[in-house]
């Protein structure tokens, strides 16, 4: 999640829960991410919306919406490892759910490996001894992201710590033709902590060679 270093204020910004909704920050499949601050103290967070569409079924959001608040609770408890981005609130109003979670700046590890190339050992070394200490974390809380992409690793500004974003996540959007994903996911399934441990391998050989080990003109090659 790329980070900008000011936001504008505006009175016609949107208020949500006591937080008024910023600039935006970037946007992926899962949808828009701005930054917002509480009114009361200036705290800023990442902010991110999902608007019901008109056309579903009633039915089906209610129930997709539920599990994606059972995980984004269970999320709640990986925010104590420190490379994992952290969720302080979430919920639904007027018709749209949202999340709020820990803001910082940065750059994504897919940013980074696009401006300045492969990285030396050392670099990697450390960056994938974060990522790997938070997919074992996130294991013993039987929690794991399934979706681990140089999209959602952020890089912070000045103490260059690691950040993983988008944990509850990873179930939300299509990831057909990702080349991260597990031989189990390719094969249909929602993916374990061990899926996670094959994208680091995937991150690891990347970053230290410029490109991903594993490309295709299909889903099955």
């Amino acid at each position: 999640m790329p980070v900008v270093n000011k936001q504008k204020r505006s009175k016609k910004s949107k208020v949500v829960w006591g937080y008024r909704v910023l600039g935006k920050l970037s946007e992926d499949e899962r949808g828009v991410i701005y930054a917002a601050e509480e009114i009361e103290t200036c705290h800023r967070v990442a902010f991110r919306g999902f608007k019901k569409p008109k056309t579903v079924d009633i039915e089906r959001w209610n129930l997709a919406m539920q599990k994606f608040a059972e995980a984004l609770e269970t999320q709640k408890d990986l925010g104590a490892h420190p490379a994992i981005q952290g969720i302080e609130r979430f919920g639904e109003e007027d018709g749209s759910f949202y999340v709020l979670s820990e803001y910082f700046e940065g750059r994504t590890l897919r940013e980074i490996l696009d401006v300045d190339g492969k990285k030396e050992f050392d670099w990697t070394l450390h960056l994938l001894g974060d990522i790997a200490s938070a997919v074992d974390y996130a294991a013993t809380k039987n929690h794991p992201h399934t979706d681990l992409t140089p999209y959602n690793i952020v890089i912070t500004n000045g103490n260059w710590a690691t950040k993983i974003t988008n944990f509850g996540l990873g179930r939300v959007r299509t990831k057909i033709g990702s080349p991260y994903l597990s031989p189990e996911q390719v094969a249909g399934s929602d993916g374990t902590s061990r899926s996670d441990v094959f994208a680091v391998g995937c991150l690891l050989y990347e970053v230290l060679t410029g490109a991903p080990p594993f490309k295709g003109d299909t889903r099955e090659a």
